[in-house]
């Protein structure tokens, strides 16, 4: 998504928020409590796409108008858990709430029944009530546009377009872009494939496949993922990106060091886990180092920087990583295991910065009278021993052809290169 598109969809946030709040009883400039506002997101905030952009809009919001506060929840599944979830945020005092997937809809007048005094904004549905309204971008006409593009390209005049669902906004989208496919080549044809998901990385890839072996040689999409262009590219043809946030695709990289040299390489988005854990921590060290300062839940990050929050697991973000050909950074052991369901390479690894040591630490019976202490020595004794040390050393290579794990006990920090 470029930046006018994005300004252009805070700008229109912002004065959907203040026409609902000057709508609201109690709203004049004497009103002493914050207009509480809601957002709920089909995906999670690191996505860089979707929900990404509707929380950029949110942080905009809270911080360029003054009496409001927001809040949100990410990763809604679209039916009970939406309804469930716009309950809550009604009861805790909410009086405007945006649900931004069309999934969302029949959520959204459920709850509206039962709160009449709350007003629901739902992106891109067509159900309305006294208190819900609908919003959506003119994204038709970008479609056109690319549909454009798309019919000076082909050679073959038959041209693939991967469709999510057969809702309004994406039948829409199929209509302007083959509009403007025969505007320019009256000759050509639109051939459509249906998986029925926002985020199926392996359906939406075949799809395309699938379009490929029909003879199409542009392939256009609707979906969340980039599956669709790397089957193209793979093919050697051409993808032509009918989605809002259009990222050219590259190999996604995997591991990053504090190595100054490497800076520069980091022009794509980086995603981090921006959750407290070790691997989080050891990640906003390493940017320290190079002289890079970020912080979760900050908006002087740079803007490269996406941060995946509480709950995202490391094979979360490895996942979006791969979907977003954007660097990450994650421990070996993961990476291997799940090397098969994510497109990504190693970029650097075995730097001494990036080592992640276990340590078996016996208790202080002194200090902790009450403590196992022979089980203890016991335990450690057997950890940094011969037979588990083999069996630590060879741990993943009879299926992942390497070792998950490396086997380092009775070394020094010196030997691992920390001094």
């Amino acid at each position: 998504m470029n930046r006018i598109t994005m300004a252009c969809r805070y700008f229109a946030l912002i004065a959907t928020v203040l026409c609902l709040i000057t709508a609201l009883p109690g709203s004049g400039m004497a009103a002493r409590e914050p207009i509480k506002v809601a957002f709920i997101y089909v995906g999670p905030v690191g996505d860089a796409g979707w929900s990404y952009t509707h929380d950029q809009g949110r942080k905009y919001l809270e911080k360029n108008l003054a009496g409001v506060k927001t809040a949100f929840v990410e990763s809604v599944p679209e039916g009970a858990d939406a309804e469930r979830v716009l309950t809550q945020f009604a009861r805790d005092g909410y009086k405007v709430i945006f649900a931004t997937s069309f999934g969302y809809m029949d959520a959204v007048i459920n709850v509206s029944k039962k709160f009449p005094d709350v007003y629901f904004e739902h992106c891109s549905g067509f159900k309305t009530a006294t208190n819900v309204s609908t919003y959506f971008g003119r994204i038709y006409e970008a479609r056109y546009l690319s549909g454009i593009v798309a019919g000076k390209m082909t050679k073959s005049n038959l041209i693939g377009y991967v469709a999510a669902h057969p809702i309004p906004e994406v039948i829409r989208g199929i209509n302007a872009f083959t509009r403007g496919v025969r505007s320019v080549n009256p000759a050509a044809k639109v051939r459509v494939v249906w998986t029925n998901t926002w985020y199926n990385p392996a359906s939406e890839k075949e799809a395309a496949k699938a379009l490929l072996d029909a003879g199409c040689d542009v392939i256009a999409q609707h979906q969340d993922t980039p599956g669709p262009m790397q089957a193209a590219e793979e093919r050697g043809h051409k993808g032509e990106f009918a989605i809002l946030n259009t990222r050219s695709s590259i190999d996604p990289f995997l591991t990053y060091s504090a190595r100054r040299d490497l800076r520069e390489k980091v022009w794509r988005t980086f995603y981090s886990r921006g959750d407290n854990s070790g691997t989080d921590a050891l990640e906003k060290s390493l940017w320290k180092k190079i002289g890079i300062t970020v912080a979760d839940n900050s908006t002087s990050n740079p803007s490269w920087y996406i941060q995946g929050g509480a709950g995202t697991g490391m094979l979360d973000l490895l996942r979006i990583a791969s979907e977003k050909n954007a660097y990450t950074i994650t421990d070996r052991a993961t990476y291997l295991a799940n090397k098969t369901v994510v497109s990504l390479d190693i970029l650097v690894e075995g730097d001494p910065a990036l080592l992640n040591i276990y340590h078996v630490i016996e208790v202080n019976p002194a200090k902790w009278p009450n403590v196992n202490t022979e089980g203890a020595e016991t335990f450690s004794d057997f950890m940094t021993g011969k037979e588990a040390q083999e069996a630590i050393g060879k741990y993943g290579k009879d299926k992942y052809g390497i070792a998950l794990f490396f086997a380092d006990a009775g070394k020094e920090e010196a030997d691992l290169g920390l001094k």
